[in-house]
């Protein structure tokens, strides 16, 4: 894995673009509901899709591996996924990230 410290805002961003692509009309129902929810490991894109394959899809896309037994693997998902959830799956500069 690589040490470049932009590495999960960039893949947050591609993320975000694969879910709001995948989500359609339901992107807002799907924000409105990760704002109610009061588990920080709860993402509702799973309600209405698998959003891992988004996640490995952005990897992919990346050349990155998605094997997740790979603790810098992990780390980067877990970053780039809260990175996303944390603003609303809208592409973000490094400066403008919550």
């Amino acid at each position: 894995m690589t040490s470049n410290p932009n590495l999960p805002i960039l893949t947050a961003n591609i993320f975000s673009r694969i879910i709001r692509d995948w989500a359609g009309d339901d992107l807002a129902e799907i924000v409105r509901l990760n704002a109610e929810e009061v588990d920080a490991f709860v993402c509702h894109t799973h309600d209405f899709f698998d959003a891992n394959e988004a996640m490995m899809d952005a990897f992919a896309e990346l050349g990155l591996s998605d094997d997740l037994q790979d603790d810098a693997t992990h780390q980067l998902w877990g970053a780039a996924w809260g990175l996303a959830k944390d603003n609303a799956f809208q592409f973000k500069t490094a400066s403008e990230v919550a």
